[in-house]
């Protein structure tokens, strides 16, 4: 009796580590280290990590976490390759007027504004070092200005995904 009732702890520490590496490794797909952090040795974590990507009961566990995951966040093949082809394919001039001036955000496509990395928010003030220095038509007009950072890397970063999601 005390054999198996040692054993049984054994399978339990083994299932409660595979649990466990299951969820470290849905942070970063980084199976060496998921294993680490699910407890096993840092010399043998390399190797278990991908045998244990390799088994059954734990592919089932990760596939059925994504799954949920994937479906909680309206996450599908299909939007994915909407989302990239947006990126790759948006036209900056949908940012401009033009006369030259950046358009209001309520304006642009939301193609456009989807395709935005960032914004960066310029406040410039003339003379004195605060807001009623400025005159109303000056604010308006920075209130309206943004700069969207440049996308040419990942805009080809955009179109190799987009062509490898097609294969």
């Amino acid at each position: 009796m005390a054999k198996d009732s040692k054993s049984t702890i054994k399978k339990l520490g083994i299932r409660q580590r595979r649990t466990r590496f299951v969820k470290e490794y849905l942070k970063d797909k980084n199976a060496t280290r998921a294993a680490k952090a699910a407890g096993y040795s840092e010399k043998s974590a390399h190797v278990l990590g991908c045998r244990l990507l390799k088994d059954p009961n734990v592919r089932s566990q990760i596939e059925s976490s994504l799954e949920k995951v994937n479906a909680k966040l309206d996450i599908s093949v299909e939007r994915v390759i909407e989302e990239l082809g947006r990126l790759a394919f948006f036209d900056p001039l949908e940012f401009w007027n033009e006369d030259g001036t950046a358009k209001p955000l309520h304006e642009i496509s939301e193609d456009a504004r989807r395709a935005i990395a960032g914004l960066e928010v310029a406040e410039l003030f003339v003379g004195a070092s605060s807001r009623s220095a400025l005159s109303t038509d000056v604010f308006s007009t920075l209130a309206q200005f943004f700069f969207v950072h440049d996308r040419s890397e990942d805009k080809k970063g955009s179109l190799d995904l987009l062509l490898r999601s097609r294969h």
